[in-house]
């Protein structure tokens, strides 16, 4: 899936010491977690969103820590 801010593949993130999670633009929220319900994916999406400067907004998708990132990035993949 095309992230419509940066024009760049979604990717799920893997850094520091928290699970994984997406940062994801706010427009684009409603999609992505319809299809991680689709796969039955367990998530939580923080209650606020952020915005830097004039940027759109982005909100962030916090995956159980038990999730397999890779299944969830073959899962962004897998749509246009």
């Amino acid at each position: 899936m095309i992230d419509v801010i940066t024009h760049k593949p979604i990717e799920v993130s893997t850094d520091g010491g928290a699970g994984p999670y997406l940062i994801v633009p706010f427009e684009q929220l409603h999609k992505i977690t319809a299809l991680l319900d689709s796969d039955r994916v367990s998530y939580s999406v923080d209650e606020e969103v952020l915005s830097v400067g004039d940027e759109p907004e982005v909100a962030f998708i916090n995956l159980d820590e038990e999730t397999d990132a890779m299944r969830v990035q073959r899962l962004l993949d897998s749509v246009p």
